[in-house]
């Protein structure tokens, strides 16, 4: 990324992908049908990576917090307005340091847990997508089965993550939209 002047990384993190995934509809894995189950046992993962989607999160969440540890100031984790500052000022002098967010690919990661929400954001997470190739308790995915709207679950969910400041990205058939507060 240094070679490349990348200045910023979105870090996404996967907590669900459907077996034969596809653009047209995909059916809600359970967590032992689904592809990332078999990654998360594979890696050792842990034991609570089997059973919840929120804990595959938070694992993946740790390994860049870790990784930008490990990096001797390479890699700086942003999560305030106040580190993005900080990594423009040091890009400004040597263009060494890599800025990474946290993301996530759907919300089914919550395990429909409306506190799991500020879960994820006090992991780091400061960009949350509510659905991703399947529907969930939040909406209709461009790619499940339904194609519904946001549920009311989802605008509570949305409205949490403004209040946090959290980018918001909503996928609708179609569409893809990026609502971004201050």
């Amino acid at each position: 990324m240094q070679a490349g002047n990348v200045a910023l990384q979105v870090f996404t993190i996967v907590t669900g992908s459907p077996k034969g995934l596809n653009f047209d509809a995909n059916p809600y894995p359970t967590l032992f049908d689904d592809s990332i189950t078999s990654k998360a046992a594979l890696e050792l993962w842990g034991l609570g990576s089997l059973r919840s989607r929120v804990e595959r999160a938070v694992f993946q969440a740790s390994n860049l917090v870790a990784l930008a540890a490990e990096s001797d100031g390479k890699l700086v984790v942003v999560r305030t307005r106040e580190d993005f500052d900080e990594l423009l000022e040091s890009r400004g002098r040597e263009r060494l340091t890599v800025g990474g967010i946290l993301g996530i690919e759907g919300l089914h990661a919550l395990d429909g847990l409306f506190g799991n929400v500020r879960r994820l954001f006090d992991e780091g997470v400061r960009m949350m997508a509510l659905t991703h190739f399947f529907d969930n308790k939040l909406g209709g995915s461009s790619a499940g089965q339904h194609k519904t709207g946001v549920t009311a679950f989802g605008r509570q969910v949305a409205e949490e993550m403004e209040r946090l400041e959290v980018v918001s990205v909503i996928e609708m058939p179609n569409v893809l939209v990026a609502l971004c507060t201050s």
